[in-house]
């Protein structure tokens, strides 16, 4: 039995315990050393003129370039091989440059993509989220661990929020098997919900415990969200605070709308990846994203299929594991303008992000199961390099297509997607060679069933 099977069986009081030991040491991962400094340049720098920024990119790319140089196998041999040096970036134009680099080139040989010298820095070990197929393992120093955080707090404090006001967070962590599905993290102030457990026969509770909460704020996945406000619209409640911040998912405009009608505030949208490479952010005159530029340097090329782009991007802080022109896979719409008339510099990069939406399923009782719930459970399961696909086809008929697997494999999907989505359901699993993409996405979620929240 794993670890987190057990934590989720232990009583409430001593799941509360430990959960609150283990949230006091990602307090001060997140928010110790620097943390402060980072914070107060951001917020000075949001307001820098555009030349200053660029001069400020340059700098930083110089240093990216020269540590890469010295001590990154793979950019030392590309470097020489385009005969491209340190003093030669004298502005951004360089990158064009440089090939990019992709997640299956990192993953066929991580070695010569980390720093030489990494053992003197202090760093943490991360994973994207393998949105886009199997996931892939990394280092961040931990300056831009908590320079990611700093951006984050940055973008919340445009909604007129701040470190330390009381917030609820709608996530993917598991909480526990039995009720209640929440846990108070006293470190942040924050009351932390499982998305996984909410369904209708707990949405009551959710909503009475948001109540009684009273957040100044709401962060989570939009799909968990806009369930909750659905619910509250259909009772008549409201629950008035001061934003509400989606992640992990594209946000449509449908949710928009009933969130911020539950809610009694604005939506405000962002964008970025684990491996903190690039980040935008809404402000609140909803424009568009910005760019983060001191955070990274976004690059928009055109993907070939009209009004789509592709998302590349240089972080200008990671000198463990450099990211130089890496290709995301994301498409993006581009924003017609770049100017604000919000006052910040920060240009509009980004109008929608396209290619991360999953749909929602329902269980042979009719109960929605989120995509990031599916995602969770099914991750343990799956090899390395595997994908997988989940189609709901009517309302008890589902297809599980997944790259390469083998019969106890095969045993295990069917032993679990039966357990979240119920006994009765009649289930096909499939073995494909590959899983298709839509908007340069794995659509790991489908529901074709004509039922929708």
């Amino acid at each position: 039995m794993s670890i987190v099977n057990i934590y989720s069986r232990l009583p409430v009081a001593l799941r509360e315990l430990l959960a609150n030991i283990y949230a006091r040491k990602l307090h001060s991962r997140r928010f110790g050393g620097e943390f402060g400094k980072l914070l107060g340049f951001l917020e000075e720098s949001q307001y820098w003129d555009e030349e200053r920024l660029m001069i400020f990119q340059i700098e930083r790319l110089r240093q990216v370039i020269s540590n890469s140089f010295e001590n990154v196998p793979h950019f030392r041999k590309l470097f020489r091989d385009i005969d491209l040096r340190p003093s030669d970036v004298t502005s951004l134009e360089i990158l064009k440059e440089i090939p990019v680099m992709t997640k299956d080139m990192i993953k066929s040989d991580p070695l010569s993509f980390t720093s030489e010298n990494i053992r003197s820095i202090e760093t943490i070990k991360d994973f994207s989220s393998g949105t886009t197929g199997a996931k892939l393992e990394f280092f961040l120093p931990i300056s831009l661990y908590r320079l990611n955080f700093a951006a984050l707090w940055r973008f919340y404090s445009w909604a007129g929020v701040h470190l330390g006001d009381k917030r609820v967070t709608l996530g993917a962590r598991v909480i526990g098997e039995r009720p209640p599905y929440w846990i108070y993290n006293k470190s942040e102030n924050q009351l932390l919900m499982s998305i996984h457990h909410l369904n209708s026969n707990t949405i009551s509770s959710y909503i009475e415990k948001l109540m009684e909460f009273e957040p100044v704020f709401i962060q989570g996945h939009p799909t968990g969200i806009e369930i909750l406000a659905d619910e509250m619209l259909r009772r008549r409640e409201k629950l008035k605070v001061k934003a509400v911040f989606t992640t992990g998912e594209t946000l449509i405009d449908t949710a928009r709308d009933k969130i911020e009608n539950a809610f009694g505030c604005k939506v405000f949208e962002s964008y970025g990846v684990s491996e903190c490479v690039v980040a935008a952010f809404e402000c609140e005159k909803h424009n568009g994203l910005h760019e983060a530029p001191e955070y990274g340097i976004t690059e928009l090329e055109s993907s070939g299929e009209e009004g789509f782009y592709s998302v590349i991007g240089t972080s200008l802080w990671n000198n463990a594991m450099p990211f130089i022109r890496y290709k995301i896979e994301d498409l993006v719409i581009p924003c017609e303008t770049a100017i604000c008339s919000c006052g910040r510099a920060l240009p509009l990069v980004i109008k929608k992000v396209i290619g991360r939406i999953d749909d929602i399923v329902y269980d042979a009782q009719g109960n929605p199961v989120l995509p990031v719930t599916i995602r969770m459970h099914l991750k343990p399961l799956l090899k390395p390099f595997q994908n997988y696909q989940l189609v709901q086809l009517d309302r008890l008929e589902f297809e599980f297509r997944c790259t390469n697997f083998d019969i106890d494999q095969e045993k295990g999907f069917d032993k679990l997607l039966k357990r979240l989505l119920g006994n009765n359901i009649v289930l096909r699993v499939n073995e494909v060679h590959e899983i298709e993409k839509s908007g340069g996405k794995v659509r790991n979620v489908i529901n074709k069933s004509g039922k929708s929240s």
